[in-house]
């Protein structure tokens, strides 16, 4: 038993720790606000300078670098590497566009197999479906976008005495494409005048590297006289496959998997310009031999207002057509204990006419 005193004493102890440890928590909880304020502040004054830092060293992605137009492959196990008669066929084939020209009206074709035997249906016609793919840009920077097309056949078939019916499917893939090169020249409408030493260009041969397309524009080689300005443009096929025609009304687009002609292929239209005045290119289709080609593209200096040396730009457009073609097999086996081909349910008699 406490005595009045002390139980007094005891209550007035208890109503101080109590405020003690109220003042105590409040004095927490504003020490953790302050905290939390404290780190936010340097979080976002760090993100900003990171932010900042982020924006200047920032650079501009170059889309036209590479060698590739479509890029195609068959999906794995579409088709199957065998299969066994009656059974059906799923041919998937997807394709992208790696290079940095949009295509609007390209070609796929599917050859290579027997129809008579292998009866390919497709949402078009399998001998030559349409298609687009757009090239690369900010939101495909990598030309990764990719499409299908889907091939099917019920039921394949074999011919009679044979137990492996082996089958080539060729996909080939072919497009109009344009080639874009701008490289920085230098134009001096008086090439004898002062020392070379005193102008802020010398005009220099120059290789180019790869363009985003799968022909490129290898090297200029300038020259300079006094009233006129020449370039020998070098071109290149830098892809793996062939270069077709292209010109209006006369393009084998539509035909080109099997009913090319010599006079069809290795053709590149050329056009270029220097602050938008046209270049006189001759020739102006340039035939390619080996993949190689070149093409004498020509300034009249007399157009211009400046005389003295000058760095600009010079703008190469190669339009061309191009084909690209990849292939697999597949083996069609007869069935078990279908060994006389009458058995079969696929059998086919040959009937003489």
């Amino acid at each position: 038993m406490h005595t009045p005193i002390l139980s007094e004493y005891l209550k007035n102890e208890s109503t101080i720790n109590v405020s003690k440890t109220m003042k105590m928590k409040k004095r927490g909880v504003i020490f953790v606000v302050l905290l939390v304020l404290v780190l936010l502040l340097v979080a976002s004054c760090a993100g900003g300078g990171r932010l900042r830092r982020s924006r200047s060293q920032a650079q501009p992605y170059n889309f036209h670098v590479g060698s590739q137009g479509v890029q195609m492959h068959f999906l794995q196990g579409n088709p199957p590497q065998r299969l066994y008669e009656g059974d059906p066929l799923t041919m998937i084939l997807e394709y992208a566009n790696k290079g940095a020209y949009d295509i609007t009206d390209g070609r796929l074709y599917i050859s290579g197999y027997d129809r008579e035997y292998v009866r390919l249906e497709a949402a078009e016609n399998p001998l030559s479906t349409t298609f687009t793919a757009e090239g690369k840009d900010e939101f495909n920077p990598m030309g990764e976008i990719t499409d299908v097309k889907e091939y099917k056949d019920p039921a394949v078939s074999m011919p009679p005495n044979v137990d492996i019916f082996r089958q080539v499917f060729k996909a080939t893939a072919c497009y109009k494409y344009r080639t874009e090169a701008s490289p920085t020249v230098c134009i001096d409408p008086d090439p004898l005048s002062v020392d070379p030493e005193d102008k802020v260009c010398i005009v220099t041969p120059m290789s180019l590297g790869s363009q985003g397309a799968p022909v490129a524009v290898s090297s200029i080689e300038p020259e300079v006289a006094r009233d006129r300005a020449q370039f020998k443009i070098n071109i290149a096929n830098v892809g793996t496959g062939t270069v077709i025609e292209s010109a209006q009304g006369r393009s084998p687009i539509e035909r080109c998997h099997a009913d090319l002609k010599r006079d069809e292929i290795d053709k590149v239209e050329i056009h270029a310009f220097i602050s938008d005045t046209p270049l006189e290119c001759k020739p102006d289709i340039v035939r390619l031999t080996n993949g190689n080609g070149f093409s004498f593209c020509t300034l009249d200096l007399r157009t211009i207002q400046q005389r003295e040396a000058y760095q600009t730009i010079l703008n190469v457009y190669l339009d061309y057509g191009y084909r690209d073609s990849i292939a697999t097999a597949v083996d069609i086996l007869r069935l078990p204990g279908a060994g006389d081909d009458r058995l079969s349910p696929y059998y086919r008699p040959y009937r003489r006419d």
